[in-house]
């Protein structure tokens, strides 16, 4: 199952460099159970480019969660 976690911003601007690591735990225990996962963190894109990355990633990455 090819699943996708995002990682919501509450800043307009970019405010993070790092990747949250409950999400990285998570991610983690899905691929080990043989899951693919991508992650979607919005704190490294300002907020016009937000929808656009998730609109890709829902279009082109074949998501099913």
């Amino acid at each position: 199952m090819n699943i996708l976690l995002v990682c919501p911003s509450y800043s307009p601007q970019r405010n993070a460099s790092f990747f949250p690591l409950g999400l990285a735990t998570i991610s983690s225990t899905l691929r080990r159970h043989g899951h693919q996962v991508s992650c979607l963190n919005f704190n490294n894109y300002d907020s016009e480019e937000r929808h656009s990355r998730l609109e890709t990633l829902l279009t082109e990455g074949r998501i099913d969660v």
